[in-house]
């Protein structure tokens, strides 16, 4: 379901009315790279969003891609990236027992994904 029938159907349950979000929620089609596995989705959704979302240009602007796109050779060790710091953030909500820790194969070389918790 897109995220846009997600907020309508959200927004009629609770207030009863239709609510347009064309205006704030502009549809954007980007030319990202293309994944080259079949296993890898999750990993190019959460740090390409990332990346787009998190550029860090103020004011944002939503028609400006990202500088870089994380590809299929990054995507090990960004998997691996994304484990412990969901790991990180289970232990700082006291559920760490609760995450298993994952281990993904290294990544070629290539440039490195940016760590979205630089501090943990």
């Amino acid at each position: 379901m897109h995220v846009r029938t997600y907020l309508k159907k959200k927004y009629y349950h609770h207030y009863r009315m239709e609510r347009n979000y064309d205006d704030i929620l502009p549809v954007v089609n980007l030319n990202v790279p293309p994944q080259r596995n079949s296993h890898d989705s999750e990993v190019h959704v959460l740090e390409n969003m990332y990346r787009y979302l998190c550029r860090g240009d103020e004011p944002w602007e939503w028609h400006v891609p990202p500088n870089t796109w994380c590809t299929t050779d990054e995507a090990g060790s960004v998997r691996e990236r994304i484990s412990l710091e969901i790991r990180a953030l289970a232990r700082a909500g006291g559920y760490g027992r609760h995450i298993p820790e994952i281990k993904a194969p290294r990544a070629t070389q290539g440039p490195t994904c940016s760590s979205f918790f630089r501090n943990l």
